[in-house]
């Protein structure tokens, strides 16, 4: 099972991140695109945090998560469409994860279902020779780089800097 980089300190600002991705107009946008109206919604998701996060919100109540490894966990229904929202298939970082992740995915789906896999493919070609990390990310209290451990292979660790009362938290995934 993947490590569960989302936890409470996390969920707690996760509607907080800077970025186009979290704009509302493009989160709802996104949504509409994506929307089957009145399709019940179901969720894997790996961390609890991220979970208790979302059951405060307006509309929680329309979505079934069960707690889970998006690459082995079933949920009990087919489905048209099962979407992979902002990089999550990175959160696998092996191959034969991701495999197993599309395998899971494919047998959820209904007969002609749509697999979508929304992800950042990184722009190495600003990576000036030498380097190994972008900056992907930055607002008043908050930066975010990558650092590229293996390019050939094409393995990052995201490395997240908030800051906050007068602290300043670094928190990373792969």
């Amino acid at each position: 099972m993947p490590v569960d980089h989302f936890g409470d300190d996390v969920a707690a600002r996760y509607d907080d991140s800077a970025g186009p991705e979290f704009d509302p107009a493009t989160i709802r946008a996104t949504v509409d695109v994506l929307a089957e109206r009145g399709v019940p919604v179901s969720g894997i998701e790996l961390s609890t945090s991220m979970v208790d996060r979302l059951s405060s919100k307006d509309g929680a109540d329309h979505v079934d998560v069960t707690i889970g490894d998006m690459a082995t966990t079933r949920v009990d229904r087919r489905l048209r469409l099962v979407y992979l929202v902002y990089n999550t298939i990175a959160n696998l970082d092996t191959q034969d994860a991701q495999v197993a992740c599309f395998a899971n995915a494919a047998a959820h789906l209904d007969p002609g279902g749509v697999f979508v896999v929304e992800v950042v493919v990184p722009d190495l070609r600003r990576l000036s020779p030498g380097d190994d990390a972008l900056v992907f990310a930055h607002a008043p209290g908050y930066a975010g780089y990558d650092r590229y451990v293996d390019l050939v292979g094409q393995r990052a660790v995201s490395h997240h800097f908030v800051a906050r009362g007068g602290l300043v938290r670094e928190a990373t995934t792969p």
